[in-house]
């Protein structure tokens, strides 16, 4: 086995030694995150994307991605640490996409806070959330949200996702889209039917419960990859705890872990099997909507790629967060109007 990157030995060993002891020494740490050095954005309407330990925002000047972010327990700042113990109780910007859960310690309220550090919102927010999570299951999300930020409402994926698209007119009516979806447990299928309002003579989206298509999500998929590439077991989880699906295959799982004797990086051109969900999704699809060429697939998950018999017309891509800012602005001018 080629163990040349699994020890991960940096360069730099002295600097990342220095950090590392100063990560482990409090008195030299900060019990707040520290306020970035930048000015604080001032934006009329934000879109924010949670993805893994770091996350992305859509204003009005376009789309700026916050590195990741880490706090530990007591919620210190580890933001900056080039590694940590595998060992250590250290949460990352992942949590913001987790859901509730009565016995599981959670350090929403620092991400929040520190969100809110960096944007001021003139006049609406949008954050995306999972289509297949209940009010519930986002509840610690939006109480967190609401207490730092006024005129904040989730907004589900899809529905992003869905109206990036609308301005090229290529939808019909009762046209339906199949919005796929993956989280560590499993893939997702969301309908949504792009609608026409007889009485009203508007058009609008008419969004139905997801359906899980897969047992087998992001977490076993990297798992597998990662373990295979050569990682302890106990590490590749860690990792998957820490860093996003994206985070992970895209090199931008930056971090160093330590298990007292070696260390450890995720490594690059990481090979993660793909998903075959074609038989499942066509059974749904067309059991939702009965003629073929009225039928769309819009993926905004990485690890869920163009499936076979999928004609390429009817695969689709999509930036939820351009959608998100095109809806948002549309509800200020008109507040009572129906959109989905």
């Amino acid at each position: 086995l080629n163990t040349s990157w699994q020890r991960a030995m940096p360069r730099n060993f002295s600097r990342v030694a220095k950090t590392v002891v100063n990560d482990l020494i409090q008195g030299e740490r900060h019990l707040r995150p520290q306020k970035n050095s930048q000015s604080q954005i001032s934006t009329d309407f934000v879109s924010v994307m949670f993805e893994g330990a770091s996350y992305k925002l859509q204003t009005n000047e376009g789309i700026d991605r916050i590195r990741p972010q880490f706090l530990d327990l007591s919620g210190l700042d580890c933001s900056q640490s080039v590694a940590l113990s595998a060992n250590e109780c250290v949460f990352s910007a992942k949590e913001l996409t987790q859901v509730t859960h009565d016995s599981y310690t959670r350090q929403l309220n620092g991400f929040t806070t520190l969100l809110a550090e960096k944007i001021r919102i003139n006049k609406g927010m949008h954050y995306l959330v999972s289509d297949h999570h209940s009010e519930f299951e986002t509840s610690d999300l939006r109480r967190e949200i609401n207490r730092n930020f006024n005129n904040a409402n989730p907004l589900p994926i899809s529905i992003a996702a869905v109206y990036a698209l609308l301005d090229k007119n290529q939808f019909k009516h009762n046209d339906l889209i199949m919005v796929l979806s993956s989280d560590n447990t499993g893939i997702y299928a969301t309908p949504i039917y792009y609608c026409w309002d007889e009485k009203l003579g508007e058009n609008y989206l008419e969004r139905h419960p997801s359906i899980k298509l897969s047992q087998q999500g992001e977490q076993k998929l990297l798992q597998e990859a990662l373990v295979n590439s050569g990682l302890p077991e106990i590490i590749a989880k860690r990792f998957i705890e820490l860093y996003s699906y994206t985070e992970i295959v895209s090199n931008k799982a930056q971090l160093i872990l330590h298990d007292g004797k070696h260390w450890y990086r995720v490594p690059t051109g990481l090979k993660v099997e793909s998903i075959d969900i074609s038989d499942t999704l066509f059974k749904e699809a067309y059991t939702l909507q009965k003629r073929e060429e009225k039928v769309y697939f819009l993926s905004v998950s990485t690890a869920i790629k163009q499936q076979k018999g999928v004609k390429p017309k009817q695969w689709l891509a999509s930036n939820p967060l351009l959608g998100s800012q095109i809806l948002l602005e549309k509800q200020f001018l008109v507040p009572h109007k129906i959109f989905w």
